[in-house]
């Protein structure tokens, strides 16, 4: 079995996605985050290798998780603004506080906006069915892996196919030879009847 695994965002590292593939099947285990940041649940698929017809990759972008990336980056800069802005003394467990908030709430808009750059790798099956692997945008080599796997499977079972089908004709092509044959052979014997009944 060969199997290559990747991860679904960089504070759930611990989540990581897996492509599997044996001899006959093809398993996707995809992990499912919100925002890229929280953990929720994940998806199991299970394909045989003679359903997979074709397969794409690219590069993509989660808008709506790049622009929630962006407010929360714009909310740390208030917090900076805010205590910039403020007038009269500072506390320093206030200013502590406000820092702490500002340095979060852009860290976090960095990892939300990070792992809204991802790619996908689309695999498409005989039934019209598409299964996606978001892979994070670090992460090339592994989608590239992912790709060569499948490509791989895919070429496997049309070699498969096509030495089938070379077969078969070989067998009807004796079997047309056989026939052929049999029907000399009858045509023979049917010649001496007659001969021997005159």
């Amino acid at each position: 079995m060969k199997n290559v695994t990747f991860m679904s965002g960089i504070l759930t590292f611990y989540l990581k996605g897996k492509v599997e593939i044996s001899r006959n099947s093809l398993f996707l285990s995809i992990p499912n985050t919100i925002l890229g940041v929280i953990p929720f649940g994940s998806e199991k698929h299970s394909l045989y290798v003679h359903q997979i017809s074709t397969h794409d990759q690219s590069f993509g972008l989660k808008f709506k998780q790049f622009v929630v990336g962006v407010l929360t980056a714009l909310m740390g800069l208030f917090y900076f603004t805010a205590l910039v802005q403020a007038e009269g003394p500072k506390p320093l467990p206030s200013v502590i506080a406000v820092s702490g908030l500002g340095i979060v709430h852009i860290a976090l808009a960095v990892i939300i906006v990070i792992t809204a750059f991802y790619y996908r790798i689309n695999i498409y099956t005989t039934g019209s069915l598409t299964y996606s692997l978001n892979i994070l945008i670090f992460e090339k080599h592994k989608a590239e892996q992912v790709s060569a796997l499948i490509n791989e499977i895919i070429e496997t079972r049309l070699n498969d196919t096509n030495a089938r089908m070379v077969a078969e004709a070989q067998t009807m092509t004796q079997g047309e030879i056989l026939a052929a044959n049999n029907m000399d052979l009858a045509q023979q014997i049917a010649a001496a009847i007659k001969e021997a009944n005159k």
